[in-house]
């Protein structure tokens, strides 16, 4: 099979927040001389004249209300879809597929395996962003187990990341891992909306300082912790936000919701947020907190410093790699007392004192996490 020398990005799960790291891959990868094709997701939040954009996932489900049926129906979308994805490869023949997220590993292993029996002149690089997943089970490590033999490359974010990895899957060749960090996230355009006047009221009190929590509220997020504390440390002129959809299996914040919802010094937004609200989120908070069980990298902290604000956040996955304790955020090593530990330290920090640590995450991430860079060095990998 002639090839093409083009990148086909595979990135079943590019919706807003989640997008970031494709957009900014896939404009970096153009910038540094590719011709790039973009298989994704139909609410994919990017358009681009640099490249060509596929929107061949979940053009029927993906709105659907959660529920059994739509699990059963997205399943066999998602193996639909896939064959799509083998045609297109079949008819356009590129060098490379750089596959972003998998989403249903029995569909993904068989698929894989076509590939490598058929498509062998293809490249195949894969962006680990979780080793595994979150409270993964047996039969998921045992697919991944297979997944991961399929890769010429397997990227992951940081040191950790690669120890982790090798710790759970000692047969993968060591040569094959290499480390390439996230990069700072790509701009959306202007949007049309309207922002609630509850959260406009709540974030324009005067000389108050806005701590913001963000991303997806489940029990691995610590949000539950971070509240308990929360009540014992909280002062004045601190107010805390929590904004993201909820994990109805998330019994500790149910347990305490009501307490939540009733404290006058905390923004609860349990539900999903427009691209608008976030960046309205970002721009009238002071920092940003991520008070973290288990992760590997959170693309928060990307968002956080594109909009100048420092991340303060407990150790996890590689996150360490990516702050500078004093200068850019803080991570805390105290494990359970971590939280604690953070929330005094925003306490006894001014407001200039946190603009200014915004202004420096936002020259750190800019200098050392610009996607033109980590693309040039993504390269060599690729056909």
């Amino acid at each position: 099979m002639e090839i093409d020398n083009t990148v086909t990005i595979f990135d079943p799960l590019s919706i807003d927040g989640l997008s970031g790291y494709t957009a900014g891959l896939c404009e970096g990868l153009y910038n540094n001389g590719k011709k790039v094709d973009l298989i994704c997701n139909k609410n994919y939040p990017f358009s681009s004249d640099n490249y060509v954009i596929k929107r061949f996932f979940f053009n029927y489900t993906q709105n659907f209300k959660k529920s059994k049926i739509r699990t059963y129906l997205r399943g066999l979308e998602y193996f639909y879809n896939w064959i799509k994805v083998l045609l297109y490869l079949y008819e356009k023949k590129p060098s490379t597929l750089h596959i972003i997220w998998l989403l249903h590993y029995r569909i993904d292993r068989f698929f894989l395996k076509i590939l490598q029996l058929f498509f062998n002149k293809i490249v195949i690089v894969y962006t680990a962003h979780n080793v595994i997943p979150h409270n993964a089970t047996p039969i998921q490590i045992k697919h991944l187990k297979q997944i991961y033999s399929k890769f010429d490359t397997i990227i992951v974010h940081g040191t950790y990341l690669k120890k982790k990895l090798l710790e759970i899957f000692p047969r993968i060749d060591n040569s094959n891992i290499i480390i390439s960090k996230h990069g700072i996230k790509k701009e959306l355009k202007n949007e049309e909306g309207s922002i609630d006047i509850s959260i406009k009221e709540f974030l324009s009190q005067k000389n108050k300082k806005i701590v913001l929590f963000l991303g997806l509220l489940n029990y691995n997020k610590g949000v539950d912790l971070l509240y308990k504390q929360w009540i014992h440390l909280k002062k004045d002129n601190v107010l805390l936000v929590i904004a993201g959809q909820k994990n109805s299996a998330y019994r500790e914040l149910a347990n305490i919701e009501h307490q939540i919802s009733s404290d006058k010094t905390v923004l609860y937004l349990p539900k999903y947020l427009t691209n608008i609200e976030v960046s309205y989120l970002f721009k009238n908070c002071h920092c940003v907190l991520l008070p973290y069980r288990h992760g590997s990298v959170s693309g928060v902290l990307f968002d956080a410093s594109f909009h100048k604000k420092p991340t303060f956040s407990t150790n996890f996955g590689a996150i360490r790699d990516y702050i500078i304790d004093n200068k850019t955020g803080f991570v805390s090593f105290k494990g359970s007392e971590g939280i604690k530990e953070l929330l005094r330290i925003i306490n006894d920090l001014s407001i200039n004192d946190l603009e200014n640590m915004g202004k420096n995450a936002f020259v750190h991430f800019k200098e050392n996490y610009d996607w033109d860079n980590i693309c040039q060095k993504l390269l060599p990998y690729y056909k």
